[in-house]
């Protein structure tokens, strides 16, 4: 040990024994991780503990861990649970998360599902991403009403301008949690907290608009706004989701050295993930310089805060993979806290370390206690070891028997073990059925010897001989897959005994066989439902479907429609899509259930949810005709496109008549002429017919339609001659002006055709003509110019001249679909009463509509209505937000709003920096 270190400790101990608790933190810590001192459990337990009782919160979850494990103490569940609550309460957002989960799981504590949840949202709280998941995954229908009165504690505070308060009901609308789920809601409030520069509520904004987020928009624009902000403000978890997308291109392109800043920044805070990450770039040079030292302190800072990968990979580099730095003894150590912590491969080489005495004292007994803690929990190589060491008997008694059925166990796992083979040989030999069943399984899959069916066949017989349930088994499912070929009798009797003996797959199996007359069996409907009945009663999810089906269509037995629902709902309960489907059927036609359209929906959209096209054109149906659900022809719409991209024929058919009608989206006919055509190439007799309608009246597509028009209003009218023509000749600049007029209104049927199909670029267009007078004028260089507006002059010759209502119908037309300039011309017209009375209300709705559309323009006047209170409730956070989304696409006055609402603190927390950041972006206008 160095001298520093050695003072270090000094000082520790000094302080530790005059009662400081981080002294005493410290000391523990050096004692469990042998830091200057060798490992001592004991001696770290009882540092933790007296820190612990000073109520230092991560001596405490340590201290919780220690008694959990059994290190330094006997395990002590009850021990573990007091100090993993006093952490909890001391808000520790780890603590939190692993309270939660013994009180979710057990055993340690006694399962109560509302006490869970009550710390899952204490951590997820405190932005513990774990605790997050297990929500979003398992719901909050179990709180207490402790959690319910806090909730709407909550909401009062929230409204009353409580940032926090804003952040934390935003979680309780993602998840549940006191309220009922609601992600608009939740997107609402993380957006006022966000407004007030809370950081945590910019990183959880950010990530609902991720295309993985279900059920929100997909922006990568806004998320990396939102990230940006959050990361900027110094919270970790942002900086590690910035380091993640740089480093994967996730939205963005690929940038090591970014990535490597971010992770590194949070690093520097403490966040375990990010050293692990900051970690290995150093140690292979991502993204930054190689340096092995660097490495070394990130991944040991992680490792002290119980990242498993870091552990083992420290374990990895000093059992000799950096040959420089190779100490077996440090390797074996950081193994151990690695397996500790119930890492399967750690064990594994602890084991090995301690049956070779490699960093440690040979002793196999230890080595055994490692292998089975591994081979327990699954590991195939572990099991492999503890069979050999049952064979051999080190660490413990010779034990043929149990060597043999951990190596099955490894054999199971597909684990290649070839040093069990000629044990299973030996046993085989002996007529241990067992033991041949397994080495059919070996032989067959490859596992351990070179794989040979025929040699598999040959073991699996020999067991089957002697009656192995499983080997017969195994044989008939190799007669299934052509690997082998037996007597028709033989495979069925085997089948039957098995089946007889209740083994559902087999049940199963049979069943399909007299359904289908498979293998030479004549079809034997009746047989069939007897056999699927008895998988079915065993809750096998395909018989229970097929029994619906069955009973159905009175296939083999009496239709039953009841009794084709219960089956149905059965499947259905367990994720069948086809029964979800059948079952939503059911429901909505009223076939042996009572008409239920909720319930129909429901199971549609479960069926929906695992790709089953056909449900997704019936949940398109029951919005088309608002049975079960408010009408909404858009989302019928977003449906059909589902299914149609799906290849349900219906699906298809219905998303051509909804392109061909406008059901839920502008008129398209080219579209719907495709979707007719492919369900019509799939039998569609309807799609046929109304595919033929549809080209017998079709004239042109709206887009050629609007596109001729458009070549019209940009002509250029020429006289005959060889000379350029003199535009001052009244006779010849009353000539353009025919042709100009001509042109123009042909241009002007062109775009009536085109909007008469509901082309808002048309419509659009027919607006500024109708709204506006039109002429032509000299430029001053002997030419006549076409002119809009409102004020022509004396020499200028009028082409036509403005129609308000014909404009103002066309205006509305082309906003209804959608055009963010007909859109925002609305809002403008309202605003100043223009051609109708004035009105701010009207004027912010059309502002609004534009704005989301991304016109800046439009919400740069939502930001001010905001602003000021026109039309809308004034409010400054809302103002800010619209302004900051004009000023993104350069909008100077929305620019300057920004850089004074920051300056002063309006709708966001007063920042000077970000005001001097705005006020250089004013300075590169020019």
């Amino acid at each position: 040990m160095d001298n520093r270190k050695k003072e270090e400790i000094s000082q520790y101990q000094t302080a530790a024994y005059q009662g400081d608790p981080e002294a005493q933190f410290n000391l523990g810590r050096i004692f469990y991780f042998g830091y200057g001192a060798a490992m001592d459990r004991t001696e770290a337990l009882r540092w933790y503990r007296a820190a612990a009782e000073q109520g230092h919160s991560e001596a405490q979850y340590r201290l919780a861990g220690m008694y959990e494990d059994g290190l330094g103490a006997a395990k002590d569940a009850a021990e573990a649970i007091r100090w993993y609550r006093r952490a909890a309460e001391n808000g520790h957002a780890q603590a939190q998360y692993d309270l939660g989960l013994r009180y979710w799981y057990g055993p340690e504590a006694e399962i109560d599902k509302a006490e869970a949840n009550k710390w899952f949202i204490l951590a997820a709280e405190q932005g513990h991403d774990a605790a997050r998941i297990h929500l979003r995954e398992n719901g909050c229908a179990e709180i207490g009403e402790d959690r319910r009165r806090a909730v709407r504690q909550m909401q009062l505070d929230a409204e009353q301008g409580d940032t926090d308060a804003r952040y934390r009901l935003a979680l309780a609308y993602i998840y549940g949690a006191g309220v009922e789920k609601n992600l608009e809601m939740a997107q609402k409030w993380y957006r006022r907290a966000a407004g007030r520069g809370h950081a945590m509520a910019l990183r959880d904004l950010s990530v609902m608009y991720h295309p993985d987020y279900e059920g929100t928009e997909d922006d990568y624009s806004k998320l990396m706004q939102f990230l940006l902000l959050s990361a900027e403000k110094g919270y970790a978890e942002a900086q590690y989701d910035l380091g993640w997308i740089y480093e994967t291109g996730d939205g963005v392109e690929e940038d090591q050295a970014e990535s490597f800043k971010w992770y590194r920044l949070a690093a520097e805070q403490g966040e375990p993930y990010s050293q692990f990450t900051a970690a290995l770039a150093c140690e292979h040079g991502r993204g930054t310089a190689r340096d092995i030292p660097a490495a070394l302190e990130w991944y040991r800072k992680a490792a002290e805060q119980g990242s498993i990968p870091a552990r083992k990979r420290l374990g990895e580099i000093y059992a000799g993979e950096i040959a420089a730095l190779k100490d077996e003894e440090t390797a074996a150590k950081w193994y151990r806290l690695a397996a500790e912590r119930g890492d399967s491969e750690s064990r594994v080489i602890l084991g090995s370390f301690y049956l070779n005495g490699t960093g440690v004292e040979r002793d196999a007994g230890e080595a055994f206690q490692w292998f089975k803690l591994a081979a327990d929990k699954g590991d195939g190589k572990a099991r492999i070891q503890l069979g050999l060491l049952y064979v051999y008997g080190q660490g413990t008694e010779k034990d043929e028997a149990e060597a043999l059925r951990y190596f099955s166990l490894a054999a199971e796992n597909g684990y290649d073990g070839p040093e069990a083979v000629p044990w299973y040989k030996l046993a085989a030999g002996r007529g241990d059925e067992y033991a041949q069943f397994q080495l059919g399984v070996m032989f067959y899959h490859g596992y351990g010897v070179t794989g040979d069916k025929a040699e598999a066949a040959v073991w699996y017989r020999l067991a089957a001989d002697q009656g192995h349930a499983d080997a017969r088994k195994s044989l008939c499912i190799m007669h299934d897959r052509k690997d082998l070929q037996l007597e028709t009798g033989e495979f069925l009797g085997w089948y039957t005994a098995i089946a007889e003996e209740g083994d559902r797959t087999m049940q199963h199996n049979l069943g399909l066989m007299y359904y289908r007359g498979l293998d030479g069996i004549e079809v034997n409907r009746p047989e069939a439902a007897r056999w699927f009945r008895l998988s079915a009663e065993q809750g096998d999810i395909e018989s229970q479907y097929f029994l619906g089906q069955m009973y159905s269509l009175a296939l083999g037995i009496d239709r039953d429609e009841a009794e084709a629902a219960r089956w149905f709902a059965l499947a259905a309960e367990q994720g069948h899509p086809k029964a979800q489907y059948d079952l939503g059927c059911f429901y909505y036609e009223g076939k042996g259930v009572p008409r239920d359209d909720a319930a129909a929906l429901g199971w549609y959209q479960k069926a929906a949810a695992q790709g089953e096209a056909n449900a997704e054109t019936n949940i398109g149906v029951m919005y088309e005709n608002g049975r079960g659900v408010e009408k909404d022809e858009a989302e019928a719409f977003r449906w059909y496109a589902l299914a149609a991209d799906h290849g349900d024929t219906m699906g298809q058919y219905n998303l051509a008549r909804a392109y061909r009608l406008g059901l839920g989206t502008p008129r398209d006919p080219g579209k719907a002429i495709r979707w007719y055509s492919l369900a019509a190439e799939k039998g569609n007799k309807s799609a046929a017919e109304e595919l033929a309608a549809m080209l017998a009246e079709m004239t042109e597509n709206p887009e050629t339609l609007y596109e001729r028009g458009m070549d019209l209003l940009g002509w250029k009218a020429r006289i005959d001659g060889a000379g350029p023509p003199d535009y001052t000749d009244t006779a010849a600049a009353e000539k353009i002006a025919g042709e100009y007029r001509a042109n123009m209104e042909t241009a002007v049927q062109w775009l009536l055709r085109a909007a008469g199909q509901g082309h808002p670029a048309a419509q659009y267009e027919l607006s500024r003509i109708y709204g506006s007078i039109i002429w032509l004028q000299p430029d001053g260089k002997g030419n006549l110019v076409r002119t809009w507006g409102n004020a022509p002059n004396t020499e200028s010759i009028i082409l036509r001249e403005p129609e308000p209502a014909e404009s103002f119908t066309w205006k509305l037309a082309a906003a209804n679909h959608g055009h963010p300039l007909a859109q925002y011309s609305l809002g403008w017209m309202y605003e100043h009463g223009d051609c109708v009375e004035s009105d701010d209300t009207a004027a912010a709705v059309w502002y609004r509509r534009a704005a989301e559309r991304g016109d800046h323009t439009a919400q740069y006047k939502l930001g001010e209505f905001y602003s000021q209170g026109r039309g809308v409730e004034q409010d400054d956070e809302e103002a800010f937000r619209w302004h900051l989304m004009a000023a993104q696409q350069r909008n100077i006055f929305s620019c300057i709003y920004i850089r004074d609402a920051y300056a002063r603190g309006i709708g966001v927390d007063r920042d000077e920096a970000e005001a001097a950041r705005w006020d250089e972006v004013l300075g590169t206008f020019h």
